[in-house]
């Protein structure tokens, strides 16, 4: 999955090609590690961190975080090689 198993998004919001995810990690390495799945991802470009506040409640730590980027719903193909003459 692109989600780290213990980080959770609380909102989703897309407008005019710009997604903005906002949510909780129990670590700022999880937060880093969706960030470079949306990277990796033929649907995203241009993630950017906006922001991150360390959290406690009940003696639980986390990361409160959002972040930023261009989405594409038709991602570009990637270019075949052209076949190779026949011997």
């Amino acid at each position: 999955t692109i989600t780290p198993k213990r980080l959770w998004l609380t909102k989703v919001e897309e407008k005019a090609g710009a997604v903005t995810f906002a949510g909780a990690a129990s670590t700022i390495e999880e937060v880093s590690d969706f960030m470079t799945s949306l990277k990796a991802s033929p649907y995203f470009r241009d993630v950017e961190l906006r922001k991150t506040a360390a959290k406690s409640e009940k003696a639980i730590k986390y990361v409160e975080f959002a972040l930023g980027a261009s989405v594409t719903y038709a991602p570009k193909k990637a270019v075949a090689a052209p076949p190779a003459a026949a011997r």
